[in-house]
């Protein structure tokens, strides 16, 4: 098989998204020395992404939700002669050879199904949503097979595009254990470890509710009045939450980390008294996981895939409701013995989320695809 895998997601700053296509083509080099593969990535990260002798790279310079990408990517990729295109972020374009069989990851519908909170404002919302209304039936009618990163995701999949020909499969995320323990710690970060926080991770969106955890923090500020409240990631919306945090008197409790890495995030992770994630949609959750196997444990809502992969091994919330947001942080920071059965759960929870697993699954859906007709 010669495969095109679209990898322009991995960019200079981290994302959740940039870690899925890192991660996925890492996994498949370690089990694949045989089949070849062309990794298509932005032209500003001029080093090939995996260097192997059956891997080489081309170049893009936009995103793959680009119009750009969408109306003239196509030519580079059939230039390249590949039997299969796999597509890690919800879109196909225009103009692919009809002999290439392609392949493409949803990671959630939020363009479709809450738009306005998951871009920065109602502007761009709206635009997002009619881009993908015209653009996702044309990728499902395109696509061989759509990979999806949750059951929920399957299922919002074929409730929106109830497709007769559209076939799925769910492959979830995972972690990493060993990447996230290597790399130097800076001092200031090593300076939280004997405080007490808590953690939010993930960008400062309005669907990632980081005001919902500011408001479940406002009401337990007395009890705990040394606790401290970190948000790590892009600051998409940070200062509209540091409005809110003066609004409440906590801005000196709060603090703003970018640019982390991995080694520096689990070390928050496994000092933090609790991950707060109490997302309005998800369509995985990865931050979570990454708790689970750091040891830290976690508040999390009752919706979407965080139902899915948190029921049972996190302190499940409303994140509409900061009462309930509040509760479950007293109950974690007050009761050691649920402190510690979420420790314990979520341990038992990571296990089941492996990069190397997600690779093999993945490379399972390329030799069936490959071998239809």
């Amino acid at each position: 098989m010669r495969i095109c895998i679209d990898v322009r997601s991995i960019k200079n700053i981290p994302t959740g998204l940039g870690k899925y296509a890192y991660q996925l083509v890492k996994g498949l080099a370690e089990i694949d020395q045989v089949n070849e593969y062309v990794l298509l990535q932005r032209t500003m990260i001029a080093k090939p992404v995996i260097e192997q002798p059956n891997f080489t790279s081309i170049y893009f310079p936009t995103d793959i939700d680009s119009f750009k990408s969408i109306t003239q990517v196509a030519k580079l990729i059939n230039e390249q002669k590949v039997d299969l295109y796999h597509s890690l972020y919800n879109f196909l374009p225009e103009g692919l050879d009809p002999k290439i069989k392609a392949i493409v990851t949803y990671h959630d519908f939020s363009w479709i199904l809450s738009p306005v909170i998951a871009q920065r404002n109602l502007l761009r919302g709206m635009i997002v949503n009619i881009f993908a209304r015209i653009v996702y039936p044309r990728t499902m009618k395109r696509a061989r097979h759509v990979i999806c990163i949750s059951k929920n995701t399957q299922a919002d999949l074929h409730r929106l595009y109830p497709y007769p020909s559209t076939q799925s499969s769910v492959i979830y995320h995972g972690v990493d254990l060993n990447q996230r323990k290597q790399g130097e710690i800076r001092k200031e970060i090593v300076a939280w470890q004997n405080r007490q926080y808590i953690l939010q991770l993930g960008n400062t969106r309005a669907y990632k509710n980081p005001i919902g955890t500011l408001k479940g923090l406002e009401k337990i500020k007395e009890e705990y009045p040394n606790c401290q409240l970190i948000y790590v990631g892009r600051g998409d919306g940070i200062l509209k939450v540091m409005e809110y945090a003066k609004r409440y008197d906590l801005a000196d409790r709060i603090h703003h980390l970018q640019q982390l890495s991995d080694a520096e995030v689990y070390f928050l992770l496994q000092h933090a008294q609790l991950l707060s994630f109490p997302s309005l949609y998800e369509g995985f959750g990865l931050p979570v996981v990454e708790a689970y196997q750091a040891g830290c444990p976690v508040l999390c809502s009752n919706i979407s895939a965080l139902k899915e992969i948190g029921e049972f091994a996190s302190c499940q919330i409303d994140p509409h409701s900061s009462d309930s947001i509040a509760a479950g942080m007293r109950r974690i920071l007050s009761d050691p013995v649920y402190r510690q059965s979420l420790i314990e759960q979520g341990k038992k929870m990571a296990d089941q989320f492996r990069w190397s697993r997600a690779a093999s699954e993945t490379f399972s859906v390329y030799q069936r695809v490959y071998h239809e007709e």
